[in-house]
């Protein structure tokens, strides 16, 4: 293909294996889907829950830039989310599901994800791999 001069043959095939399953998992459906998102709602919460971690150890920043910051670590550390719809939709199945830890609200016009760290949270990870 052009613009792939100088590439691997196996490399154009895995980048064309990644670019077809993503297609797939754009069209498979609705319900399939959200199945499937929401088998890794437990690795997303455990995501989460460390990037809270890492972004109140540097409380020192203002605080979009640590939202910015908190966002990027979960799409790092969740194997889960190809993209960020992927995450949000994964956030929306995680306040679902574990509504007493992650809960949804509006500030203004921004939808923000709330989490309570007052919950066990060996109790959040039975209640979503149940769940799954």
């Amino acid at each position: 293909p052009d613009g792939c001069e100088g590439l691997s043959f196996k490399l154009v095939e895995k980048i064309r294996a990644r670019e077809t399953a993503a297609v797939q998992a754009r069209t498979i459906a609705p319900e399939a889907r959200r199945a499937s998102l929401r088998q890794t709602l437990p690795a997303l919460a455990l995501s989460v829950r460390s990037t809270l971690h890492i972004t109140s150890a540097s409380a020192k920043r203002p605080q979009s830039a640590m939202a910015e910051v908190a966002l990027l670590e979960t799409l790092r550390y969740s194997r889960g989310a190809a993209s960020t719809d992927e995450l949000k939709e994964q956030l929306e199945l995680l306040a679902e599901a574990a509504p007493a830890w992650c809960d949804a609200v509006y500030v203004g016009d921004r939808r923000v994800f709330r989490i309570r760290n007052d919950i066990d949270f060996n109790d959040v990870l039975r209640q979503l791999k149940a769940s799954t």
